[in-house]
């Protein structure tokens, strides 16, 4: 069985690139300046991965999980939201009747810098973040972006879903049917994983492994490891770190939940973290990360 590592959504910002932005945004630095700040956190995150199968940019200038659309879409940012229970907002997007498409090329080199894993909104959840976009219209814009995204070495969509197992909505996932199928038609050979956090996928997983997805992810501080059913041929995307919380996990406690995922008998296993990264401070971020790549080596 392949034991892989992955980020999971937007990853955590240096201390120099989170001062650099505030600086910009007070007119104290250029926009040259910026970019090298950038550039200085996206080499330390390359650094960090090393040569590892599933390697992301970690979203490192993304707001949310949708505001990069509106640079492309023409959608307008709206007030700030709760996301979730955290402490962090999401602006939700207006969508006007006609959308203005800009070009998908200089958007996708603008926020997928490099990376073989892309994380993007899953339709559902897209359509949550957002006003005036039904799910066919969400559908529609993101597979013209895993389209533009294959050719470039992409290999791994993960599309995010913490809204319908938040709301405990199976409804809405087994609407993601069509709209998962119609992300297949572009990228066939593709790996594709509907990753759930902030809530129990457990009693959504009959719905969601008659998605036409290689994997589901899921959030162990919410759901219980021993409640997984696996059908065979599939994999798990498993959220085994606490990436809201910054104490350190024990390797004897996520060894337990790594082995219990092992006599599931999936046909993979990608250890990641239970949420976005986002939430932590650097430091703990990496160390949580070198921490995956360590029990994913130690067997």
């Amino acid at each position: 069985m392949d034991v892989f590592v992955s980020l999971n959504g937007m990853y955590s910002r240096g201390e120099a690139l989170i001062q650099a932005t505030r600086d910009f945004d007070r007119n104290r630095i250029s926009l040259e300046a910026l970019e090298a700040a950038y550039e200085a956190d996206y080499a330390a995150l390359r650094e960090l991965q090393g040569d590892a199968p599933l390697v992301s940019d970690g979203l490192l200038n993304w707001q949310d999980l949708v505001r990069p659309f509106a640079h492309l879409t023409g959608a307008d940012p709206g007030p700030l939201t709760r996301y979730f229970e955290t402490n962090t907002f999401y602006r939700v997007l207006h969508f006007p009747k006609a959308v203005t498409w800009g070009r998908l090329d200089e958007w996708a080199a603008r926020y997928f810098r490099f990376g073989t894993m892309a994380f993007l909104p899953s339709p559902y959840t897209f359509t949550r973040m957002a006003t005036g976009l039904s799910l066919e219209d969400a559908t529609a814009l993101l597979r013209d972006v895993v389209a533009h995204l294959v050719p470039r070495g992409f290999h791994t969509f993960s599309f995010q879903e913490p809204f319908a197992v938040y709301e405990g909505n199976a409804q809405a996932l087994a609407a993601l049917k069509p709209a998962l199928e119609t992300l297949r038609e572009v990228a066939p050979d593709a790996r594709f994983v509907l990753t759930f956090y902030f809530g129990d996928a457990a009693p959504l997983l009959s719905v969601a492994w008659d998605l036409p997805v290689d994997a589901v992810g899921v959030d162990l501080t919410h759901t219980d490891v021993a409640a997984l059913d696996v059908p065979q041929g599939r994999g798990l995307m498993l959220g085994i770190v606490d990436t809201t919380n910054s104490l350190l996990e024990t390797p004897e406690v996520v060894q337990e939940a790594l082995n219990l995922a092992r006599s599931k008998r999936p046909q993979f296993l990608i250890l990641s973290g239970s949420a976005d990264f986002f939430f932590l401070p650097r430091d703990v971020a990496d160390a949580k990360y070198r921490f995956l790549k360590q029990i994913a080596n130690s067997g």
